[in-house]
Parts: C-alpha cells; sequence; structure tokens
C-alpha cells in the first residue's frame, strides 16, 4: 500500500472518529462524509445501545450519545470483531472512572450488562447441579 493511500485512509479515519478535531481528507463532498460519519457511528451506537440498555435509558439520549462519541473518537480498540466491542466499551468506562463527568456507578452497571450479555449468547455448559452439593468443599 502507498504511503499515500494509507495516509489517507488514516485522515479519513480521524474524521470519521472525531469530526469537530480532525480536518476532512482533502476532495470529498461534506454530504458523502456525512453519510459515512452517520453510518459509522450509528453502528457503534446500536450495538453498544443493544449491549447497555440500562446505562442507556439511565443516562438519558444526550448523555448517551456523548459517551458513546467519546467512546468512538478516544478509545483504540484491540480487536474489529464486532462482539467484542462491547468489552472495548466497559474498559473504556472503566478507565475513566474517575473522571467527573462519570457517574461514579458507571463502570460497575457496564460490567454487570457486559457480563449478562456474554453469558446470554455463551455456547458453554453449565456445571450439573447438585441439590445435596457444598460449595464451600467444591461439589
Amino acid at each position: 500500500m502507498s504511503e499515500s493511500l494509507r495516509e489517507q485512509q488514516y485522515t479519513l479515519a480521524r474524521h470519521l472518529r472525531d469530526p469537530a478535531r480532525h480536518a476532512p481528507p482533502p476532495g470529498i463532498e461534506d454530504r458523502r462524509l456525512r453519510v459515512y460519519r452517520e453510518l459509522f457511528f450509528g453502528a457503534i451506537e446500536s450495538l453498544l445501545a443493544s449491549g447497555f440498555p440500562v446505562i442507556r435509558e439511565t443516562l438519558g439520549a444526550t448523555q448517551w450519545q456523548k459517551l458513546v462519541r467519546a467512546f468512538y473518537a478516544e478509545h483504540r480498540s484491540s480487536t474489529p470483531l464486532f462482539p467484542k466491542i462491547a468489552g472495548e466499551f466497559v474498559s473504556y468506562v472503566e478507565a475513566r472512572a474517575d473522571d467527573p463527568g462519570i457517574a461514579p456507578w458507571l463502570s460497575d452497571l457496564a460490567h454487570y450488562e457486559w457480563i449478562e450479555q456474554a453469558l446470554y449468547v455463551s455456547d458453554a455448559v453449565p456445571p450439573p447441579y447438585r441439590a445435596d452439593g457444598d460449595l464451600l468443599s467444591g461439589v
């Protein structure tokens, strides 16, 4: 890949993540860029909204959008896989737990909703249940 193409891709990616701080690549109409901005952000927002419905409802539309936009602009995910984005969101929220704009309970709720979703879609077989078992002795 040529350096020119790579730089164009990075410029576009920076702009799509945070258009207020990063100029778009030259030569692309704003109406076309708006389509990409809305599609890319909409995909991430929709994915997170389905995985964190209680947070979304509790924060309200404005704060939720602000949090997701900050995540989208600031966080560099370690995976491109959509099923793992929820875990990336939890990591982001946990890393910002001390920020004044973040509710003190948000990281705990994010972790809870993430685990709940992971358990729901897991194909792991639960251990056998024994009514006479003793959890303290590992049975």
